[in-house]
Order: C-alpha cells, then sequence, then structure tokens
C-alpha cells in the first residue's frame, strides 16, 4: 500500500485477466523512475541553494560564532571522530574525559550522540574544518529538502511538490541553519520520516512499518532531545485518525515502548547535564503562559509571513471541509499533529524560549500551506496552482540574508598551535567578555587531533560557576592569585577577546589587569580587530608568557564537580 493514500483504500494493482499484457506496469515503473527523479533533483538544488547562501554570509569563514552551542556540536563531532579511531570504544568515559581535558567544549551528555555519530563519520572521510562541517550542513539541508519532497509528493504534483520541499529548506529558518553547525536540519528530516513511517503503521503495512518508526523516532530522539515530542504527535495522530487506523491500541502501545525503551536509559544516565536548559524543573502553568505567545510570534518569522497567511487560510478552509463532513486526508492530520505535537512539547517543557526547538513543527507548516494552496485552487482556479505556488516559494527565500562571520579565532588558532609547537609548554587560556571561548576551542581541535596542546577555558580556572553564569563564584580575588593560577598549570599564552559588553565578567577584568600588572613576565604578542556577527567592533589580544615559556605542564585537572562529582585530571609526559 503507498504511504499517503487514504487508509480506507488500496492502492495495490488490481488483478490482471490472464491471457491479457499489463500495459499498466510500465506506466507505473515509468512514474516512479519520475519521482526519483524529482527527489534528486530536490537534494541537488537545496543542496546547491544552501552552499549558495554560505557563500553569501561568509559562513565558511565564520568561527562557529552563531551560538555558543555551535561550538559545542562541532567540538564533539571532532572528538567522535577520534574516538571511532582511538581503539578505545569499550571505555567511552575514559576516552571523554580525557578529550575534555584538552578541548573542554564537549558537548556529550548535554545532547544525545546520534548527529555527533554522523558527523564524526564524515570527519573522518574529510578532515575536520570550518569548510567540511558546512558541506556537512549542506547535506544535511539537501536531505531534508528529499524528504520533504516525500512527503509532499503524497499530497501534490510532482512539480508542486519540489517546489513545496525547496521551500522547506528556503524558510529564514533552515535558510540560517544551513549556515551554521547545529542539530536542527537533522532533526527535522528525522522527524519527517518519523511521520511517514507512522502513516505506514496506521495503514496496517506490516512489521517493516513499525520498524521504520522506531528506527526513525528513536534517531530523532537520540539527536536531540525535542525528538520526544515525536511521540506525542504520534499519539494525537492516532486520537484522530484510530477508525480507520489498521493496527491495534495494544500493538501501537508496544511500538511506543519500544521507542521509550530504547531512549529513556540516555537520557536517564544524563538527566542532570540535560537540565541545565530547562528553566525550572518542572512543568508549569506560568511557563506555558509564557511560551505559547513566544513560540507563536516567533514560528511566523521562522517560517515567513506568506507562508503564515496561507497556512491560516488553509487551516480556515480544512476546517470548512471538516464541517461539511468532508476531513482532510490523513497525512494532512499527520502534518497537524506534528507541528502540533512538537508545539505542545515545547509549551509544556520548562525550557529556554528558543524558537530551534520547533524545528520538526516548520517542515509540517510548509507543506501544509502548500497543500492549503492546492486545495484553494482547486476549489477557485486549479490553472493557478503552479503559479501561486511559485510566487510562494518566491515570497518564502529570505533575499536579504546578511553577510555574517567573525574570523577572529580561525586567524588566531593556527598561529597558537604553531607557537605551542614550538615550547615543551603546551597550554593556552582563552577567556571572552562573552560567552565565546568556545570559538578558540573548536577552532583548535580541528588543528590538534592528536590533543598534544590544551585550550583551557578561563571559566574552568578562574570561576566556579554553573551553565548559564546563574550561579558565579570566583576562585581569585586580586590579581596576584590570578597570576598564581596561570603559573601553576603553567600558561604560555593568554587570548583575551573583547566583545565590547558593557558589563564584562568579573574574572576577565581581573584577568586583563593581572597580565597588565606583570609586563615583566606577559607581553602582548599580537592584537587582530574585527566586527562580530552583530556588527560591532571586536578584538582578540594573544598575550605570550615569556617567564616559563619553557616550563612543562607535568599535570593538569579541570573541576567539574557540578556536572559529574568529580575532577577530571590527566598526566603528561615530560618530553
Amino acid at each position: 500500500m503507498a504511504i499517503g493514500t487514504d487508509l480506507n483504500s488500496s492502492s495495490l494493482p488490481q488483478d490482471i485477466p490472464s491471457g491479457q499484457p499489463s500495459e499498466t506496469l510500465p506506466a507505473v515503473r515509468a512514474g516512479q523512475d519520475f519521482a526519483w527523479r524529482f527527489t534528486l533533483a530536490a537534494f541537488l538544488l537545496a543542496a546547491l541553494l544552501a552552499v549558495f547562501v554560505q557563500w553569501r554570509t561568509g559562513a565558511w569563514r565564520d568561527d562557529f560564532s552563531a551560538t555558543g552551542d555551535e561550538s559545542s556540536h562541532f567540538t564533539s563531532s571532532v572528538a567522535m571522530s577520534r574516538y571511532l579511531t582511538s581503539g578505545q570504544l569499550m571505555h567511552p568515559y575514559q576516552f571523554a574525559s580525557q578529550y575534555y581535558v584538552h578541548y573542554p567544549k564537549l558537548a556529550f551528555g548535554k545532547w544525545p550522540p546520534f548527529f555527533y555519530l554522523l558527523s564524526g563519520i564524515w570527519f573522518l572521510i574529510f578532515s575536520p574544518s570550518r569548510l567540511t562541517a558546512m558541506i556537512f550542513i549542506a547535506l544535511e539541508s539537501a536531505a531534508l529538502a528529499a524528504v520533504a519532497y516525500w512527503v509532499a509528493s503524497r499530497l501534490l504534483p510532482p512539480l508542486l511538490a519540489l517546489l513545496a520541499a525547496l521551500a522547506v529548506v528556503a524558510t529564514p529558518f533552515f535558510a540560517l541553519h544551513s549556515t551554521i553547525f547545529m542539530l536542527e536540519p537533522q532533526t527535522a528530516a528525522l522527524g519527517l520520516l518519523s511521520l511517514m513511517a507512522f502513516l505506514a503503521v496506521l495503514e496496517g503495512v506490516g512489521l517493516w512499518a513499525e520498524a521504520a518508526f522506531i528506527a526513525a523516532s528513536c534517531a530523532c530522539i537520540l539527536t536531540k532531545a525535542n525528538g520526544w515530542a515525536v511521540l506525542l504527535s504520534a499519539g494525537i495522530g492516532y486520537l484522530f485518525l484510530r477508525r480507520r487506523a489498521k493496527i491495534s491500541l495494544f500493538r501501537l502501545a508496544a511500538v511506543f515502548a519500544l521507542v521509550v525503551a530504547i531512549c529513556a536509559p540516555f537520557y536517564y544516565v544524563f538527566l542532570h547535564a540535560m537540565s541545565d536548559g530547562n528553566v525550572s524543573g518542572s512543568p508549569s502553568l506560568a511557563f506555558t503562559m509564557a511560551a505559547v505567545p513566544s513560540y507563536l510570534q516567533n514560528s511566523a518569522l521562522a517560517v515567513g509571513p506568506a507562508i503564515s497567511v496561507l497556512l491560516v487560510a488553509a487551516l480556515i478552509a480544512y476546517l470548512l471541509g471538516a464541517s461539511r463532513g468532508t476531513g482532510p486526508r490523513p497525512l494532512v492530520v499527520l502534518l497537524l499533529a506534528w507541528a502540533g505535537g512538537a508545539f505542545l512539547f515545547q509549551s509544556v517543557v520548562p525550557a529556554s524560549f528558543e524558537i530551534r526547538h520547533l524545528a520538526i513543527a516548520f517542515p509540517c507548516l510548509v507543506l501544509l500551506a502548500f497543500a492549503g494552496v492546492r486545495e484553494l485552487c482547486d476549489r477557485f482556479e486549479p490553472r493557478w496552482a503552479p503559479a501561486a505556488s511559485v510566487a510562494l516559494l518566491l515570497l518564502t527565500i529570505p533575499w536579504t540574508m546578511p553577510a555574517r562571520f567573525s574570523d577572529l579565532f580561525q586567524i588566531a588558532a593556527p598561529e597558537v598551535v604553531s607557537d605551542l609547537a614550538k615550547t615543551v609548554n603546551k597550554a593556552v587560556l582563552v577567556s571572552s567578555d562573552g560567552p565565546d571561548e568556545g570559538r578558540m576551542v573548536a577552532s583548535m581541535a580541528a588543528l590538534d587531533l592528536e590533543r598534544r596542546y590544551i585550550c583551557i577555558r578561563a571559566t574552568k580556572l578562574l570561576v566556579d560557576t554553573d551553565w548559564g553564569a546563574d550561579d558565579y563564584r570566583l576562585l581569585v580575588s586580586t590579581p596576584a592569585d590570578v597570576l598564581k593560577k596561570l603559573d601553576s598549570v603553567p600558561v604560555g599564552l593568554v587570548l583575551i577577546h573583547d566583545m565590547g559588553r558593557r558589563e564584562p565578567y568579573k574574572h576577565d577584568l581581573l584577568l586583563r589587569d593581572a597580565l597588565l600588572s606583570a609586563p615583566g613576565q606577559w607581553r602582548v604578542k599580537q592584537v587582530l580587530k574585527g566586527t562580530s556577527p552583530d556588527g560591532t567592533p571586536e578584538s582578540l589580544t594573544v598575550f605570550e608568557n615569556s617567564a616559563n615559556a619553557a616550563k612543562p605542564i607535568l599535570s593538569f585537572q579541570v573541576d567539574m564537580r557540578r556536572k559529574l562529582g568529580r575532577v577530571l585530571a590527566t598526566q603528561f609526559n615530560d618530553e
């Protein structure tokens, strides 16, 4: 049975009377080939669009400045590529803890492993760099478009389905996420795959459909925590389609239970790390009342005004149809369920109001808008459908996306690695008056695959703080204390990143004062100037320690008692 057909109909070919040739089979085969050509076209055109947007915005030159999470994802992907070839596959904690000592921006535990597994394999094939990372993201955007075409082809003619698939990746949200190393394109693509597999489950296709739903749902959930919304969406979809479903409630519950059994252990083990992004420990009415308007407003911006307006029109048309007894097709119901389930899930789970939490919903909204275009055109003038779809695509594309990149750390990292290679002192400390220490960590991790050096974050050495810096406690009180801390490592280079914040962190000010108070020990080696992604000037000052440049590091430790209840430490050979 073809996925996406009505649950009461069958798309299996009718029996052909004996002795008569089958004239329909070649047509069926040709249609399948034609569909695959459009799927390939969606993939290639979306990849070209992503590469063009990356080039237009300067994404290849960026040093992971879009968000603090981006550097975590990149560093974790590089670490995964090293783990896969480390010979320590049976000792993941030992490998991760030692890697963290060198490059403290790992996101293992904070986020699930599936994205890192795929990108880690990619970095085994292609050397880690900003360029190869962006190519990986372009391919993920292209995969999202291909899956979106597969879904749209069940609702629309091939050409309109292709336009709808391209519109998905051309929305302001996914156009932006084609330029940053983040999880959202993968999460959205896996969410759509789970939707199509669930439709096959409802149609009673068999074990393969149930296995496909389990695999797609688990992959989505183990990419990002908001993937759990898939189960909520599936439950909502079953609630509306239960009368036509060809699977028993007991069997469906068993499928859901398998998904939970596979994914829950990870979240149970890392529950403490995952809770950092939560506003509070449990759902509350106050959070939901604040989340709903915030997500509604930002969702309209994420998909663009044209999609938003036509989506409202489509919903009105579907409601009118339902009132007349002609409800929408099952696939439309599931698209509504997948969008609504994601929205409901994020409006209840007390996380921060980040619009990327709704990544699973946005492809569904775009496809519903295009289905609405077809519905409206069929009621008035069917010939308008292609032109209306082209216009919708053109109105969706964010034509004015500005250049957005900052490359200070990309410039500084090779020089820092070269300087560290010349001495037995292998440590550099980076401090920022904003949340950007991770940019140096990620830039160095790509250059130091063998982990010969240590990139120390000032927020780990000079401060005891939680994820959001809400609980902030200085470990030093004077410039002299700072100098002692640096000598205890010892640190050979210090990078001071100035984003022009009005209220820099206290430890950042202390560090600056300490270095300037000891000109005989610390000298300014280089000052790099640039412009941050928001257009404000920024600078990176490199200080060199001339007093202990030849002093080796014998051991080093990172206090992770807040997260892991222990201190991570490592020993170094005195070379």
